[in-house]
């Protein structure tokens, strides 16, 4: 499925007529047919997945590193998830085990995820996807009337987000290499068992 597909909103409408406050958006297959892809409220602010992956670009060409490159891309036809890092910026847990910096956006089309850019971890040693956003922040883009002033906005992502990344990833290894000379006991996990992992 194309995730920079167009999208069009429809008005739905019940069996005898009656227009609904929800809203129909729909995504153009490759055949130039329709699917419905979620039901929104009329004021649900549905932005294009192409215009999240404009503003993260947007958003890496404000900073000084310049090897800023696509990492992960989901869609699912409906949720889209897109992420780029930079090796620019780096942190040691132990000699040789590096994690690195990456800014990450979220989109849906079916109003599950709000719009959103942060920054999160990835840790180098692992190939499949080990990344983290704790410690590090999220952006909300805001709307007023169904409209984003995306200059002000991509601006302010920016200055939300990137002071201090460097710092934080810092930190964010620093917790990692204190987990990593923990040991754990039986009791320990036992603990963790019960408190943390039961119904």
């Amino acid at each position: 499925m194309n995730p920079y597909a167009e999208i069009e909103v429809t008005n739905l409408y019940s069996r005898d007529g009656m227009k609904s406050r929800g809203k129909s958006v729909r995504l153009k297959e490759e055949d130039s047919s329709w699917e419905e892809v979620g039901v929104v409220s009329p004021n649900y602010l549905l932005v294009p997945n192409e215009k999240l992956r404009e503003v993260v670009t947007q958003i890496t060409e404000l900073t000084s590193f310049n090897d800023w490159r696509e990492q992960k891309l989901f869609f699912d036809g409906k949720r889209f998830v897109y992420s780029v890092v930079t090796d620019m910026v780096t942190a040691e847990i132990t000699p040789g085990d590096l994690v690195r910096f990456g800014l990450i956006g979220y989109n849906s089309y079916d109003g599950s995820r709000v719009l959103s850019v942060g920054m999160y971890a990835e840790h180098l040693v692992c190939s499949n996807g080990m990344t983290s956003e704790t410690f590090f922040s999220r952006f909300i883009f805001k709307h007023h009337q169904g409209n984003i002033n995306w200059d002000e906005q991509v601006e302010a992502a920016f200055r939300a987000l990137l002071p201090g990344s460097r710092a934080k990833l810092t930190r964010f290894a620093n917790t990692l290499r204190a987990l990593k000379n923990k040991s754990l006991e039986l009791t320990d996990l036992k603990e963790i068992r019960q408190k943390h992992l039961s119904n």
